[in-house]
């Protein structure tokens, strides 16, 4: 029994040995930790003292008055944090700093022959200990103060149970010997806590550092090369009206270019919209459905130049609204602009129907093209994000704005789905049907 405790001090001793050296290395990195040095360091005197209690019983109170001076020093260390986080938050400085004093208060009211007992001065230690860091932890919200929070709760009961020993109590050694091994656990989890955040954290920081440069040149490519085109088309403009005569293969080039300018303008469009839809930043609001279609009808009618192109639509007399964004006009336009331009006819068919969905709470936006179609094993993921990264060529590439149609779907709380215009034939183009929460 002896030779068994002999060897679970030594393994103790080790442990607290171990946890300093870890802490010593994740301060290097992280200023929050340098306050607990001098936490492990006491625990490491009181594991030895512990450890050399064989030799002589003197040391084991040796090493309980060492390791209350560990809880001491710990319930410093958190009070100072939570006065420093007092300090952050701007808030008064008694907030949390001053209760954790008067928490003290009747610690030293206590006659001097009960303040002499160690374990008294753990538990109120433990106490104070617990509940600033359970403050410090729901500010900060890490790992490493969650478990500064544990470590002073099992040093209140680790108290608790060396106050029973000395009573007298059954099991009271057991119980405070297993806390005792319990708690420089923690210290030695808390330890490797400390350097794991501290690569997280660092990864974060590479990941916001990295999301604030694409940030940053997707916003020199939205409004620059924006600014570009439309000078660009400007002059073109200019250029075509000083240009009286114009022969069919330069018209054929000048529409050409105005697709492509129009297609150049399309894309930054898409690419700025992708970018608030990842942001989450849109709030959804009261739309008029029929405005969003118009406005979408019109978009397409001035980008579909190389063909006949005819829209079948009867406007509702009663406006309709859905809850939505401003996407919801490019929703529209981009299955219109996809219908148009994928599409080996001549004549470009559209047509819209508005009804209700299978639930009264939706409004039914249908949109049917006589297109290429899409082939039955496409259209299941037609709208995943790894289609749209590996597109098959029988879709004619519907790219980017099916991505956009998605995404901003989802954002409505609302449903998309695709079908042949045709039954058990694809290629005689596609329906799609768009569901969105009514307002």
């Amino acid at each position: 029994m002896v030779l068994d405790e002999y060897i679970l001090d030594l393994i103790i001793a080790i442990v607290a040995a171990l946890a300093l050296v870890i802490i010593l290395l994740a301060a290097i990195k992280r200023k929050v930790v340098r306050k607990y040095i001098p936490v492990y360091i006491a625990s490491v005197i009181a594991s030895v003292f512990q450890y050399l209690k064989i030799y002589d019983g003197l040391f084991r109170t040796i090493s309980q008055l060492v390791y209350s001076m560990m809880v001491l020093l710990m319930a410093i260390s958190l009070i100072i944090e939570e006065y420093r986080l007092v300090k952050r938050l701007r808030a008064k400085k008694t907030h949390g700093f001053i209760p954790a004093l008067i928490m003290l208060y009747p610690f030293f009211q206590l006659p001097y022959d009960i303040l002499s007992n160690l374990t008294i001065i753990w538990i109120l230690c433990g106490i104070i200990l617990s509940c600033v860091a359970f403050h410090v932890f729901h500010h900060e919200r890490t790992n490493f103060h969650l478990f500064i929070f544990i470590t002073g709760l099992v040093a209140t009961l680790t108290a608790l149970a060396a106050h029973l020993d000395y009573t007298g109590f059954s099991w009271g050694y057991e119980l405070s010997y297993a806390m005792f091994f319990f708690s420089t656990l923690l210290q030695l989890i808390i330890a490797l806590i400390a350097i794991l955040e501290y690569r997280i954290i660092e990864s974060e920081k590479k990941y916001r550092d990295s999301y604030t440069m694409v940030s940053f040149y997707k916003d020199i490519f939205t409004h620059d090369i924006s600014n570009i085109i439309q000078n660009l088309r400007f002059s073109f403009k200019i250029l075509s009206k000083e240009s009286t005569v114009i022969s069919s293969k330069g018209k054929k080039y000048k529409d050409r270019i105005d697709e492509n300018l129009e297609r150049a303008s399309s894309l930054i469009r898409n690419i700025r919209n992708l970018s608030q839809l990842a942001s989450e930043s849109m709030i959804l609001k009261k739309v008029n459905l029929l405005d969003a279609i118009d406005d979408a009808i019109a978009f397409t009618r001035r980008n579909i130049h190389e063909k006949q192109l005819s829209i079948e639509y009867t406007r509702p007399e009663k406006d309709i609204f859905v809850l939505a964004n401003e996407l919801l006009v490019d929703l529209i336009e981009n299955i219109l602009i996809n219908g148009g331009r994928h599409n080996a006819n001549n004549h470009v068919q559209l047509k819209i129907l508005i009804g209700h969905g299978k639930s009264s709470n939706f409004c039914r936006i249908s949109i049917i093209d006589n297109g290429i179609g899409i082939p039955d094993d496409v259209k299941p993921e037609l709208f995943s994000v790894n289609r749209n990264n590996h597109e098959a060529p029988t879709t004619g590439g519907l790219g980017i704005g099916l991505m956009i149609t998605r995404q901003a779907i989802e954002m409505f709380n609302g449903r998309i789905t695709v079908k042949n215009r045709v039954n058990d034939d694809y290629t005689k183009g596609s329906i799609f049907i768009l569901e969105i929460p009514c307002s």
